[in-house]
């Protein structure tokens, strides 16, 4: 291990503060804490011995190529929640692909629908390519019946592809226990992928000596698809100088040995122009991410212009997705504010000279058949207010 990572002085640790009892470990003391029962209450780790970490070690670097091969994504892949159907209510925008978050299918009900329906395709209507996710909680990730459970189900329910396998890596854990994480990462990873699964591998790493690793291992064992959870480096990246320069290790090893490259958890304007300006050339790029949806939700429409807040404004939208829905459906209605954000972000990607997008905000809109209250000039009339009075300035 210390021939493969450098050891932990390479990278400038001091020392380790354990989490559950607030003791000060140095260097030596951080391998003998995993004996300790306390501080082994939450280790975010596959809970191996020493002799079984040799091993893993030798497996990985062992590896062989693999048979399976790989599948193309489109610029733009949106992320679903099963437990929602107004998040694949897509008609009729032409999406190539989607993204299933394969912990969806331990809700039992879930499951029996899906099983029921015949195949995953069949229970969301989808006659295209849809790939599932192993990114999960951690205590998730490192059991193995869970991988063996996601093996079955990406063949039981028909899956085009897999996104496989997460690892916890993360800077708030032990060295060793993150180094151990991305060997069995790539270990499971080849072993869907000898399966003949479509794999995009997630490389994993916060130091630029696991993200080479990780990437150049993928390579060599013939996936040259591969994919960023990005999710926890956008929410610091512009404040955060050390997470910039992770991200940019990242695109500078993709960039040398993948063919393509899925960016999970950027999908918003915002990121989608950064991928734009700052990702190499050379590997295809596709960005995916739930936060359409999740922006939907919350009542945000994109548009040129930034999010517009529909909780407390009417909106109207005349992009071929919103032009036979009226501003009220917009403000009240989840599957017409997702619509338009997927739309918009596909059309930001597939037709970048499209006419700029900006909406049109009001405060109060009338039907023909309704009267305003409140306020004195609206008094005795039901005469329609069109938006262009209403708008905000």
């Amino acid at each position: 291990m210390l021939e493969l990572c450098g050891g932990i002085e390479q990278y400038g640790v001091k020392g380790y503060r354990c989490y559950q009892a607030g003791c000060r470990l140095k260097a030596p003391a951080i391998k003998r804490m995993q004996a300790c029962d306390i501080c082994r209450i939450g280790r975010k780790t596959w809970d191996l011995r020493d002799e079984e970490v040799v091993k893993l070690i030798s497996e990985v670097d062992g590896l062989s190529k693999v048979r399976g091969h790989s599948i193309e994504l489109p610029g733009v892949v949106p992320m679903v929640s099963l437990k929602d159907p107004a998040s694949y209510s897509f008609d009729p925008i032409d999406v190539g692909a989607i993204i299933v978050m394969f912990e969806d299918l331990f809700d039992e009900n879930i499951r029996n629908a899906v099983e029921k329906a015949g195949d995953i395709h069949a229970y969301l209507n989808f006659d295209v390519k849809v790939l599932v996710s192993s990114i999960m909680p951690d205590d998730l990730i490192t059991r193995e019946d869970v991988f063996y459970f996601f093996m079955s189900g990406v063949n039981m329910f028909k899956f085009d592809g897999a996104i496989a396998w997460d690892a916890p890596v993360y800077i708030d854990i032990p060295l060793y226990d993150s180094w151990v994480n991305l060997l069995m990462g790539l270990k499971l990873t080849h072993e869907i992928a000898d399966c003949g699964m479509p794999v995009y591998g997630l490389a994993k790493g916060n130091l630029e000596k696991q993200i080479k690793f990780s990437i150049e291992t993928f390579a060599k064992i013939n996936i040259d698809s591969m994919a960023l959870h990005a999710s926890e480096y956008m929410v610091s990246f512009n404040e955060d100088s050390t997470v910039r320069q992770v991200v940019y290790s990242y695109f500078n090893h993709f960039a040398e040995s993948a063919k393509s490259v899925l960016i999970i958890g950027a999908l918003s304007p915002k990121w989608l122009s950064f991928m734009k300006s700052d990702f190499p050339k050379g590997p295809r790029l596709s960005v995916a991410g739930l936060s359409w949806f999740l922006d939907a939700e919350r009542g945000l429409l994109y548009s040129d212009g930034g999010r517009v807040d529909t909780t407390g404004k009417y909106v109207e939208c005349k992009c071929a997705t919103c032009s036979k829905v009226k501003p009220k459906d917009l403000m009240h209605n989840l599957s017409a504010r997702a619509r338009h954000n997927l739309s918009y972000l596909v059309n930001n990607v597939d037709n970048p000279s499209a006419v700029p997008l900006q909406l049109s905000t009001c405060d109060l809109l009338l039907e023909e058949d309704e009267k305003a209250k409140g306020g004195r000039s609206a008094l005795n009339t039901n005469i329609p207010r069109p938006l262009s009075i209403l708008q905000e300035r």
